[in-house]
């Protein structure tokens, strides 16, 4: 799920975003969860509460907590470089104060769907560069794992088992098509019935990988060869 903010006092505006957002959502199968603020105090408090978000769509002129006040915050108080913010705005007074917030860009209004598009695109890309998150399905439902926290695949029944440092899911997803999604992962073939992050090895022989839950996955004899030189690539 990746948790998308929109923070302005026009109420039209916040829903032209959403309404671009769920377009977007939905032509490129990502689940997405918008929340809408008409206040920079609204938002706030939610930061303040604990709560955290992968985009923020900004204003400046947002009530006596403003858009660089909010900003600020997330970076100073919250030490938070990850999220990625967005200012939208009326009035270009802010523009240089707004490079020690960071920003990802900076709008005047009226912006174009085609510019909203384009940025909302880059953004996904950099989150996904940034956190390397795996999209998965299960029950009809898409959900996200970060991919440093995956330790193999296994193949299992007609379905695919995820396994975690912390759990086991049983997702919807084939072998052959994760293999696709995270080959440049440094996630292999270790077995016809497995894939397995290179990364999470815990002991590598000639025959068989260790996992750090204690799992052993076999090596098949063809693909014994073709490991033994990958480890020497990643080892190097």
């Amino acid at each position: 799920m990746i948790n998308i903010a929109i923070c302005d006092n026009n109420n039209n505006f916040c829903s032209e975003l959403e309404k671009i957002f769920i377009q977007y959502s939905k032509k490129n199968v990502l689940p997405f969860n918008i929340d809408i603020f008409y206040s920079g105090e609204q938002l706030y408090k939610y930061l303040k509460n604990g709560n955290k978000y992968d985009i923020i769509f900004l204003d400046i002129y947002i009530g006596e907590i403003n858009g660089l006040d909010i900003g600020l915050y997330i970076r100073e108080q919250l030490k938070d470089e990850t999220t990625k913010i967005l200012y939208i705005s009326s009035n270009e007074y802010y523009n240089l104060k707004l490079f020690e917030v960071r920003p990802f860009n900076f709008f005047i209004k009226p912006v174009s769907k085609n510019k909203i598009l384009k940025n909302l695109d880059k953004m996904i890309k950099c989150l996904n560069v940034d956190f390397g998150i795996f999209y998965y399905k299960k029950d009809k439902l898409i959900s996200k794992v970060y991919i440093k926290d995956i330790l193999y695949f296994e193949g299992y029944n007609k379905n695919t088992k995820l396994i975690t440092n912390n759990e086991e899911i049983i997702i919807n997803n084939k072998l052959k098509d994760i293999y696709i999604k995270l080959d440049k992962h440094k996630f292999f073939y270790a077995h016809r019935s497995y894939i397995v992050n290179y990364n999470a090895i815990s002991k590598f022989s000639t025959d068989k990988l260790i996992m750090p839950n204690n799992h052993i996955i076999p090596i098949s004899k063809s693909r014994r060869k073709y490991l033994k030189n990958l480890n020497n690539i990643f080892e190097k």
